[in-house]
C-alpha cells in the first residue's frame, strides 16, 4: 500500500480485551443512555447527551448514505450505542464484539439484531450487508497491518459503503495524549501502562480505500460533549463508482 503500509512497534497486549469484557451497570438508565455508558463514553470529561449523540449518529448516517430498510452492519458494536438509532430508522441490523458480556447486554436491548460475539480480525464475509462500518474500534487494533486486514474484509462485506467512525488522528498524537494527561483523574501514564492506542493518518485510508476499488471521504468528528473529538476523524468509503449525496430520508426532514 505504498509508503502508508508498515508494520509498527505498538506492544501486541490482551488488557483492552480485559478491559472491554469486565464493562457493566447501568442498569438504572434508559436503553440508550446505558448503551452509550457501556460502549465507553463514560470517561472523565465526556459529557455526551443523548440527543447529541443521536443527532451525531444519524449525522454519520446521512454521510453513508443509510435509509431506511437497509441492512447496517457494525464491527465491535459493544453494547448497541451507536444502533440503537439505526434501529429506530428502521433497518436491519448485524454486528459482531469480543466482549461477550457487552454482546449480552446489546441482545436485550436490539432483541431483533443479529450480534454475535467475534474479533474483527474474524470478520465472516459470507454474508453482505448493505453498510458496514465500526466506531471507535481502530484505535484497539494492535497494528496497522491488522487494520488494513480488518479494512479488507470490511469492503468485502459491504455492498454500499463502509465507515471508519471515530479515528485517532495520527497529525494531532501529541495534542491528544497532552489533552488525556491533563484531564486525567489518576496519572495517564500508570493507568495507560502497557496499553496502546493506534493512531492512523488519513493518508493511509486514501491509499487503503484506492486498493479496494473505494474512494474516501473525510469528516472532523463532531460529537458534541466527546472529550477526543478534537483529535479525531472519520472516514466513509464508497466504491470509486459511486459519489456520497445524502439520502432522501434526511433530506425530507426524517429523523
Amino acid at each position: 500500500m505504498g509508503r502508508y503500509h508498515y508494520e509498527d512497534s505498538l506492544p501486541v497486549t490482551d488488557r483492552w480485551r480485559e478491559i472491554w469484557g469486565l464493562r457493566s451497570g447501568y442498569e438504572n438508565l434508559a436503553a440508550l443512555e446505558r448503551a452509550i455508558q457501556l460502549d465507553g463514553f463514560d470517561n472523565v470529561g465526556d459529557a455526551i447527551s443523548v440527543d447529541d449523540w443521536r443527532r451525531y449518529v444519524l449525522s454519520m448516517a446521512e454521510r453513508m448514505k443509510i435509509q431506511s430498510g437497509a441492512s447496517v452492519f457494525e464491527v465491535g458494536c459493544g453494547a448497541g450505542a451507536f444502533l440503537i438509532p439505526l434501529d429506530e430508522l428502521g433497518t436491519s441490523i448485524g454486528g459482531i464484539d469480543y466482549s461477550p458480556s457487552l454482546i449480552e447486554v446489546g441482545r436485550s436491548l436490539l432483541p431483533s439484531a443479529r450480534l454475535e460475539t467475534s474479533d474483527a480480525i474474524d470478520l465472516d464475509v459470507d454474508e453482505a450487508y448493505d453498510h458496514v462500518f465500526c466506531h471507535s474500534v481502530f484505535q484497539y487494533l494492535e497494528t496497522h497491518d491488522v487494520a488494513l486486514r480488518v479494512l479488507s474484509r470490511m469492503t468485502r462485506k459491504a455492498r454500499k459503503s463502509v465507515g471508519i467512525l471515530d479515528v485517532s488522528d495520527a497529525s494531532l498524537q501529541e495534542q491528544s495524549v497532552s489533552a488525556r494527561r491533563a484531564s486525567g483523574s489518576t496519572d495517564y501514564d500508570t493507568r495507560y501502562a502497557g496499553l496502546s492506542h493506534l493512531y492512523i493518518d488519513r493518508l493511509w485510508f486514501t491509499d487503503a480505500a484506492a486498493e479496494f476499488g473505494y474512494t474516501a471521504e473525510f469528516y472532523d468528528s463532531d460529537l458534541q460533549g466527546h472529550r477526543n473529538s478534537p483529535y479525531r476523524y472519520s472516514v466513509v468509503l464508497v466504491p470509486a463508482s459511486e459519489s456520497l449525496q445524502p439520502p432522501n430520508w434526511h433530506r425530507t426532514g426524517k429523523g
